[in-house]
């Protein structure tokens, strides 16, 4: 590709950025500057909810009710309220197979009770077969 250069190294008020610093905009007219990621931009958090089975779970998973009608609370410590929320059915036990995506908001219902916790329940009570203890999920949230 002779004649085009990529720019690898922005230079705002003297300085590079570091490791883990993203470039923010000062808004219309104003500076850029570097800052830290988590001070700024968005952050994410990836946990394994194997429902109402402890065991299976990741650190931050834990339930109340029965396992039909129950919730799942999942502390993420993203410090926001404002998520999008993605759930892959690891063995295929609510969707049709092993590892699709499972439709949030018509069977998974995602709520946000605090700016650092997400509860995720079954749409009616009708909730995932839980006899073998294999209706794993791996939940994604970002913030």
């Amino acid at each position: 590709m002779a004649g085009k250069k990529i720019l690898t190294q922005f230079n705002v008020g003297g300085s590079v950025g570091s490791s883990g610093q993203v470039l923010t905009s000062g808004g219309s007219g104003g500076s850029m500057s570097w800052t830290s990621k988590t001070s700024g931009g968005i952050s994410g958090c990836e946990k394994i909810v194997t429902w109402h089975y402890p065991a299976g779970n990741s650190s931050g998973v834990s339930f109340s009710g029965s396992s039909a009608t129950g919730t799942a609370t999942i502390t993420h410590n993203l410090n926001t309220q404002y998520v999008i929320v993605s759930a892959i059915d690891i063995n295929g036990h609510d969707t049709t197979a092993a590892g699709e995506q499972v439709d949030m908001g018509y069977n998974l219902i995602v709520k946000c009770p605090t700016v650092n916790t997400i509860t995720l329940h079954w749409e009616g009570s009708s909730g995932p077969d839980v006899t073998d203890g294999q209706a794993e999920f791996r939940v994604k949230i970002i913030g």
